[in-house]
């Protein structure tokens, strides 16, 4: 019996010693051969500040299963796409990820708000109450404060800390927390229990208003108050071209009894909107046709004083810009009545109302078109103008250098001069006055320069001349006689109208015409036919074919604003989809830009398409590995 004991033991040794073995290179993660983890698990983000001493709440590195691709690196994928999953998220990971992109943003890259705005979104999709830690959201808006102005839509982060810091001192009416400023004005909103509050919330330092908006919260029966959920996208100041937000009236106007708010918003448009706010089932609504846009140039009539059962009619100026500074000021007026009815108020509109020009000083010299008329005549108008409307008046300093080119047409050169001096901007050679008063001083100084040289000179300097190259043409072009028996080009050359180039045209039913472009920035075509009495008769004319400006098919489609819309502000993933649908049929031939392919991936995920997601996400990382959407897409996929 002795004998098997003695056989059994080097057996059991061998077999623990098998298990051990086994074990041990089970727990050692394999090097790739760059020295990298092939397990696919992220590195630690917590600090060892942060660490926690519970070891209880400390999970194994080797369970960390739902691990992002490193994307720090700027290389594409090293496995093939069948080899990658979608990533399965986790709050703080995602997080990490969009705090991380906050605190890169910087101003010279051009598309990386747009990524990090996604990922807000992304964020509040997948996790509505993230950042979950006070402490992280504090952190995350103090990142997106110092990210350039207007780049990020803070609401979603920002709305859950003022509700926090409400909730702190409900009985007051204005806050300080971390820079902003929280005022909370008393009001009637649902016509039960205590009075409820208008809440602005204002953020500004040195550089400017980083955070403006207002939003309505009605009183809870323990004291404290609740911000309500909007049913209307009125971005908060200053982001979406949105400049600023104001408090035009805040009292009854649609005769219920109860109190709305009446916003001002100025978003670059000629016309503010009007947004008409009010608690309706527990939401703040907008009272505007969802449809239309209420748009106020001037208030005409709102009898708001008068008491009534019905609701009084808002009747406008809504305002069009026709042309805007540095061109001529010029807006265009029609008036709307809007009538509160079903609810809502509505547009109602004099089927022979027509948009007309507003009485000003730009849409009077707009429509003289001055370089067309007599010399004298056009200075004349616009010294009248000047004096009706006033120097202070918008266009004025583009009337006085128009006036100053005039002067130079008119051989009036120290007029000109000393006009063109008046308007310079002090300090500034960069404004549009600064830029064409100096180019017309510079040029009027050098010797040998005729007035079209100089006009020439102005037209160069910036994007809107205060000079039209084409009618001084026109102006030299009235004034002398080009005779059929000597050459067109030698006679145009010697009244100081090179040729740049010409072409002979022949068409069925028309006469030989000579087109020729002249030696003169900005120079438009003319055409030129021989009369029965020896003399040129000249027309502007298109350019020949084979000169036409070439047109170059855009190289990528980048996400255009409908899509953008659908998801941001309609959350509409479906219709995402079906635009670049419809986009990828009519443009066959052309690829889309990497946030247009980001868009989609989104959008596929979000509708349940988590095969088209993964291809998507792949192609953007494998395509653009050192981008911005390269990086966030690789973030997105897990090897298997």
């Amino acid at each position: 019996m002795s004998h098997h004991k003695i056989n059994r033991l080097p057996v059991v040794l061998i077999i623990l010693l098998v298990i051990a073995v086994f074990a041990l290179s089970m727990s050692i993660p394999i090097t790739a051969q760059d020295g990298t983890f092939t397990t696919n698990t992220p590195a630690s983000n917590i600090s060892q500040s942060d660490a926690t001493t519970d070891d209880s709440n400390v999970s194994p590195a080797f369970f960390a299963t739902n691990t992002p691709i490193a994307s720090s690196s700027f290389a594409g994928p090293s496995e093939l796409l069948f080899n990658y999953g979608l990533r399965f998220w986790l709050e703080p990971d995602f997080v990490d990820l969009v705090l991380e992109q906050i605190q890169l943003l910087e101003n010279d890259i051009t598309d990386a708000p747009l990524a990090v705005n996604l990922l807000l979104y992304e964020m509040q999709q997948r996790f509505p109450d993230a950042p979950a830690s006070m402490q992280q959201r504090e952190q995350m808006i103090t990142a997106m404060m110092n990210a350039p102005i207007g780049s990020l839509d803070m609401r979603s982060i920002v709305r859950p800390f003022i509700q926090t810091v409400i909730d702190d001192d409900p009985s007051a009416f204005s806050i300080e927390r971390n820079g902003f400023v929280v005022t909370l004005t008393p009001t009637n909103l649902d016509g039960s229990g205590d009075l409820d509050r208008v809440v602005n919330i204002f953020y500004e330092d040195d550089e400017g208003i980083k955070y403006e908006e207002y939003l309505l919260a009605t009183a809870n029966d323990d004291g404290s108050f609740t911000l309500l959920n909007t049913n209307y996208d009125l971005p908060a100041v200053p982001f979406a071209g949105v400049n600023s937000v104001s408090n035009e009236f805040l009292r009854d106007v649609n005769a219920d009894t109860l109190d709305e708010l009446v916003l001002r918003v100025d978003d670059g448009n000629a016309s503010d909107r009007f947004v008409i706010l009010e608690h309706r089932n527990g939401n703040a609504v907008d009272l505007v046709d969802p449809t239309l846009e209420l748009r106020v140039g001037d208030i005409v009539n709102w009898d708001l004083n008068t008491v009534s059962r019905n609701a009084p009619d808002l009747t406008v100026l809504e305002y069009q810009t026709v042309t805007e500074y540095p061109n001529w000021q010029c807006n265009q007026q029609i008036e709307y009545t809007w009538v509160y009815e079903r609810n809502l108020y509505r547009r109602t509109q004099d089927l022979n109302a027509r948009f007309t020009d507003v009485d000003s000083l730009g849409c009077d010299l707009l429509n003289a078109d001055l370089f067309t008329l007599p010399t004298d005549e056009a200075i004349t108008l616009i010294e009248s103008s000047l004096l009706e409307y006033g120097f202070d008046a918008p266009s004025a300093n583009r009337a006085l250098m128009t006036l100053s080119m005039l002067y130079v047409l008119s051989g009036r050169l120290d007029d000109a001069r000393n006009t063109a001096q008046s308007i310079i901007t002090a300090g500034d050679d960069t404004t549009w006055e600064s830029s064409q008063a100096n180019a017309l001083l510079r040029a009027t100084n050098a010797s040998g320069n005729t007035a079209l040289d100089i006009c020439e000179a102005v037209a160069i300097a910036d994007e809107f001349p205060a000079c039209d190259v084409n009618a001084v043409i026109g102006t030299y072009l009235a004034f002398v006689d080009l005779t059929t028996d000597e050459d067109l080009e030698q006679q145009l050359a010697e009244v100081g109208l090179p040729v740049l180039e010409s072409v002979i045209t022949n068409e069925i039913g028309r006469a030989e015409r000579i087109v020729v472009n002249f030696e003169y920035f900005d120079s438009g075509w003319y055409a030129f036919v021989a009369n029965n009495d020896g003399e040129h008769r000249y027309e502007p004319a298109e350019a020949p074919t084979g000169f036409d400006e070439a047109i170059f098919p855009l190289a990528l489609i980048e996400a255009p604003q409908s899509a953008l819309d659908a998801l941001l502000v309609d959350d509409d993933s479906a219709r995402v989809l079906a635009i670049f649908d419809n986009i990828l049929r009519e443009n066959p031939d052309t690829p889309l830009a990497p946030d247009a392919i980001y868009l989609q991936a989104l959008a596929s995920e979000f509708t349940g398409d988590r095969d088209a997601s993964r291809e998507f996400y792949y192609t953007i990382w494998e395509t653009y590995p050192d981008r911005i959407w390269g990086q966030i897409a690789a973030q997105h996929l897990e090897l298997r």
